[in-house]
């Protein structure tokens, strides 16, 4: 587990999939918060059309996934995150916005329990996501702490976050589920026991069109047979992390600008049009963004 968040350093972290990608003859680079992502495979192609007719499986691991819990998370996670109010089971991207009204990240957050928030971020923002919730905890006057009571722990490293996205998905992953177990709906999460052995939280994502994309967070041991057992059928097709960023940036058309550790500035109206902050200004940056 990382405790501090941070995720550079002298060494690039390879994901626990390493190996599996070296047997599908990947190329790898580091990226800017050093870690190494498969960006080829020569033994396999996949384009984005793919999502039409089947599937492509990216292994996303090195992703930011932090754990929001503790007495009061559901007032600190209201002011800190801009979007709508989760009930349990749900998720939604939600945008972070610092004092001033730019953008820290647009996490996908889901509500895993009554007090306890899981926040997943598929760009490069991550740290200063953690950073920013992090100085949002800390925050007090006289004294008086609001959200002490409430953690957030990076917990990237508990499990491997792979995403199975495309027209086939639903079907390929309903293959694994037995007796009355059922995937979550769009915009929900559950855990799932894959195979009835494998227990896995399933994230499914909420976006535009038909296509059915799914975060599957997976045993770090187990990770190697999910990855195998997945791309055992036909229709799923390898992909680097980039491709999958690319092919569902088209209906996520705020993660194109968010994959980047520029200073971000989106304006109120394309955050509310596409639901990432909520009427009112009762969270963190309104005041900022309105202005």
């Amino acid at each position: 587990m990382k405790g501090s968040g941070m995720k550079g350093s002298d060494m690039a972290q390879a994901s626990p999939l390493h190996e599996e990608h070296v047997l599908l003859g990947a190329s790898f680079s580091v990226d800017g918060t050093g870690v190494e992502r498969p960006v080829d495979y020569a033994a396999a192609s996949a384009d984005s059309a793919r999502l039409k007719d089947g599937a492509l499986l990216a292994d996303m691991g090195g992703m930011t996934s932090l754990l929001v819990n503790g007495h009061g998370c559901g007032d600190f996670v209201g002011a800190a995150m801009a979007g709508r109010r989760l009930a349990i089971g749900e998720t939604a991207f939600e945008a972070a916005l610092v004092g001033d009204g730019t953008v820290a990240s647009i996490p996908l957050m889901a509500r895993t329990g009554t007090e306890e928030f899981a926040l997943w971020d598929l760009t490069p923002r991550g740290e200063t996501l953690f950073a920013w919730l992090s100085f949002v905890i800390g925050i007090g006057r006289e004294g008086v702490r609001p959200y002490e009571g409430v953690a957030v722990e990076d917990v990237s490293e508990r499990l491997v976050p792979l995403c199975l996205c495309g027209a086939a998905a639903q079907r390929v992953l309903s293959d694994y589920l037995r007796d009355e177990e059922r995937l979550p709906e769009e915009g929900r999460v559950a855990d799932v026991r894959l195979d009835g052995r494998i227990a896995t939280l399933v994230a499914s994502l909420r976006l535009s069109g038909e296509t059915h994309c799914y975060l599957v967070m997976v045993p770090p041991t187990l990770a190697r047979a999910v990855w195998r057992s997945l791309l055992s059928f036909g229709e799923v097709s390898p992909a680097p992390p980039s491709l999958m960023t690319t092919a569902i940036a088209g209906r996520l058309p705020w993660l194109a600008p968010a994959s980047t550790l520029d200073r971000l500035e989106l304006d109120a109206a394309f955050l509310a049009r596409h639901g990432l902050v909520r009427e009112g200004r009762d969270y963190i940056g309104a005041r900022g963004l309105l202005d």
